[in-house]
């Protein structure tokens, strides 16, 4: 089993709504409404104007794990001076892939993104029912 780590790209956007229900479901959302456009609208409006940037592993082509990073910008504050948020989202895993240390290679890749781009501080969303982060 060759698992594959890469920066997601447009072609993924399908996959990653898709992948993004699927984790709201787990986390106890009630669907009572579809969201699948908005989501994909989403990914499509962040990803090109690089305020979402997603990390995926793959197996031959199929996503089973994925990290992302949604950018914001806030007014400066001292601990803060460029006024950058990174929130972590998206981090899910296929039940069948859990427990490998996927998501915390995913997330290294998040994190040196974010260094990459700017100096920023990092939120992350929460879960009911996740583990405790890494």
């Amino acid at each position: 089993m060759n698992i594959e780590f890469r920066k997601a790209t447009n072609s993924d956007i399908g996959r990653l709504a898709i992948i993004r229900q699927k984790q709201l479901k787990e986390a106890g959302a009630i669907s009572e409404i579809d969201i699948s456009k908005n989501i994909t609208d989403y990914f499509n409006a962040a990803m090109a104007d690089n305020t979402f940037v997603a990390w995926v592993a793959t197996i031959e082509d199929k996503i089973i794990s994925t990290a992302g990073i949604s950018f914001q910008k806030k007014p400066p504050y001292y601990s803060n001076v460029f006024g950058l948020i990174g929130e972590i989202c998206n981090v899910f895993t296929e039940k069948e892939y859990r427990r490998r240390g996927l998501a915390k290679k995913l997330l290294k890749h998040i994190v040196d993104e974010a260094k990459s781009r700017w100096r920023c501080c990092f939120a992350r969303e929460r879960v009911k029912n996740g583990r405790k982060p890494i």
